[in-house]
């Protein structure tokens, strides 16, 4: 129900605005960064759905939400009740510190601190004024106590750990005088023995310190012991849960576990976790023998319920109200990932993505988890990363995989990136062609210097047949999920961007495509191609003139297209002759044929073709980008 919280300051955050989706919102960041500051913040900001005046089913879902989650709309206060001593959540603002602004056509509320009379402790409330009374919403806060294992929980009869206690203090104070009063026996005759000048107020003075001590040590004695204690109380919820709602429990972790559960009862854990209490259809696997990822799990899926339960019973009681809602109920998690399988915290993202759509209940959590935040990205939730820099909180909006993986690992760039797309192509002459085109795009695009940077190109000689073969087996492809194969221009038929397989721009080999093009731009004197050997150019500084391209490239070339008819007719086979010539002409020349590249990508004729293989490329940049964790977003969608 939250839209946004405006912060002007509280803890960590500073002039910051959080905007929220109605559904779905994930919480990233490293340690520190208040993640879990948020959750409070969003739980204070409602109150609990009151009972009264309402229809019995509706009362009956919020005592079942009330009864089987420990932590239902807890305020800061509450959160904050352990620190040892007054700590200002706001010590340079005064007044507002942050505002809610709501879905459902609820006003925004400004809330301020309110200090104890004890100046110990504070709450976070509005200051009252006119219509600042809290929307009502049930918030369900799963905090890290959750992950308490209940096979460490020693539930014990509470009056024979008393008497215990009791015991335990009195050998205690027994033991300890006994010790000191020894200690200063023996300290008295040695003074005796030493200095008979020693006065009875320094020997008194000394007892009173001793004795302050033995107090001091059994106060911290009793106040861990009894501390023990309250933890070993294990209570049975009296609340009669609905079998309806006991089913949708049991049929939630069926689609998980794979197993026909019938739940007894919920348990209370000293007041600060509800678990489930279960037998299942394998007499091996019931409550008890949980492991913590599980139970974390169930506990998850417990919550969950419990909103779904009140959300379809206020789209039966009160349809016309709850069409007109944005959100029925808040879903607060600490840690969503902690303890969970990859695979687990996959399957209860489609749980959220169903319910929070269907039945409208936002859900907030925290996470640290690759996989869930790769997940988040891709179904384009809400993600909020959350930086420290120093004493500074920073909110970095629209980020992307890598760069998270990054900062969640403390690496750089050049640590993390240990893998490229690497780019196969046929010969020298297709990698010169190709280091030529992505120089073009360079100096065209301002962000193609970045997706250059993730490009490897190794020197290999490949047939076309064996490229095709690798990326298109679907055994062997699965190897080279990082790669794209880009064949000559005369492989078009085998072109597969499904595949990851394009061809270079023109329906020739590089080297066939220069000479060919370079013989019709004489022919035809096409005034573009004279460019090339313009005064100062680079190729007339190298003493390639007009007369001496002529010469040693144009001449050349129909002589040996004479000998090549003269040997057809001869009967002798040219298979192979035109392609090793054309080789030969390209790597003599190649200060010229460099020349060609750049003239034939910039004349306006070709203009189509390289837009076309420059889409081809994004296709499987983007393909590849995601095999290997680089961010998509490095190649703009426009």
């Amino acid at each position: 129900m939250v839209k946004v919280l405006e912060i002007e300051e509280f803890k960590l955050i500073k002039n910051t605005k959080f905007e929220f989706s109605q559904y779905i919102n994930a919480i990233a960041g490293g340690n520190g960064t208040a993640k879990s500051t948020l959750l409070h913040l969003i739980s204070n900001s409602y109150k609990k759905p009151v009972q009264r005046n309402k229809d019995k089913k509706i009362v009956e879902a919020i005592k079942i939400i009330n009864q089987v989650n420990a932590q239902v709309n807890v305020k800061v206060e509450t959160l904050t009740k352990g620190d040892k001593k007054y700590n200002s959540p706001a010590r340079n603002t005064n007044g507002t510190l942050f505002t809610s602004h709501y879905f459902n056509n609820q006003p925004s509320i400004d809330f301020r601190s309110h200090n104890s009379k004890k100046n110990s402790r504070f709450s976070i409330k509005p200051p009252y004024r006119g219509n600042d009374s809290l929307p009502e919403m049930p918030v369900i806060y799963l905090s890290l106590n959750r992950l308490y294992p209940f096979g460490e929980f020693d539930p014990v009869n509470v009056q024979p750990t008393i008497e215990n206690i009791d015991m335990a203090l009195d050998s205690f104070h027994s033991k300890i005088k006994n010790l000191l009063l020894s200690d200063s026996e023996v300290a008295a005759d040695s003074e005796a023995q030493s200095s008979e000048a020693q006065s009875s107020e320094a020997q008194s003075s000394e007892a009173q310190r001793l004795q302050s001590e033995i107090e001091k040590l059994s106060a911290i004695f009793e106040k861990e012991v009894m501390k023990l204690t309250k933890t070993q109380i294990l209570q049975k919820i009296n609340f009669n849960v609905p079998d309806h709602f006991l089913k949708e429990v049991a049929e939630l972790q069926r689609i998980f576990t794979n197993r026909d559960i019938t739940i007894n009862s919920y348990q209370n854990m000293a007041d600060f976790k509800n678990r489930v209490d279960f037998d299942s259809d394998l007499s091996s696997f019931d409550s008890n023998t949980l492991s913590a990822g599980e139970e974390n799990l169930y506990i998850i899926l417990t919550a969950l319920a419990s909103l779904i339960n009140y959300a379809e019973t206020l789209e039966e009681v009160i349809p016309e109200d709850f069409n007109n809602m944005d959100v029925s109920g808040i879903l607060l998690i600490d840690e969503f990932d902690a303890s969970l399988h990859p695979a687990f915290q996959i399957l209860l993202l489609n749980f959220f993505e169903k319910f929070s759509k269907k039945l409208k209940i936002q859900i907030f959590f925290t996470t640290h988890s690759l996989t869930t935040i790769e997940q988040i990205i891709e179904r384009k939730q809400n993600l909020l990363y959350l930086i420290k820099q120093g004493e500074d909180l920073q909110y970095i909006p629209d980020i992307d995989l890598m760069t998270i993986e990054k900062l969640l690992r403390e690496q750089v760039s050049s640590d993390l990136v240990k893998q490229k797309i690497i780019i196969y192509t046929e010969d020298n002459e297709a990698r010169a062609f190709l280091d030529i085109l992505f120089e073009h795009f360079k100096q065209k695009h301002d962000f193609f210097a970045r997706v250059l940077g993730y490009f490897y190109i190794p020197e290999l000689k490949l047939s076309s047949n064996s490229l095709e073969q690798i990326f298109t087996d679907e055994t062997i492809r699965s190897s080279f999920s990082n790669s794209i194969c880009i064949l000559d221009g005369d492989q078009t038929a085998s072109c597969k961007i499904s595949h990851r397989i394009i061809t270079l721009p023109g329906n020739e080999s590089p080297e066939d495509l220069l000479l060919n093009y370079l013989v019709k731009c004489f022919d035809n004197n096409d005034q573009h191609i004279t460019k090339i050997y313009e005064p100062n150019s680079k190729l007339m500084l190298e003493g390639y003139q007009r007369t001496v391209i002529e010469r040693e490239v144009i001449l050349k070339l129909k002589k040996f297209e004479d000998e090549l008819r003269v040997r057809k007719e001869s009967g002798h086979s040219n298979k192979g002759k035109i392609r090793e010539f054309n080789k030969k002409m390209f790597n003599d020349h190649y200060i010229l044929f460099e020349a060609l590249i750049n003239n034939w990508i910039t004349h306006p004729n070709n203009k189509n073709k390289i837009e076309k293989f420059f889409n081809d490329l994004k296709t499987c940049f983007i393909k590849a980008a995601k095999g290997v964790r680089i961010p998509t977003k490095v190649w703009p969608s426009k």
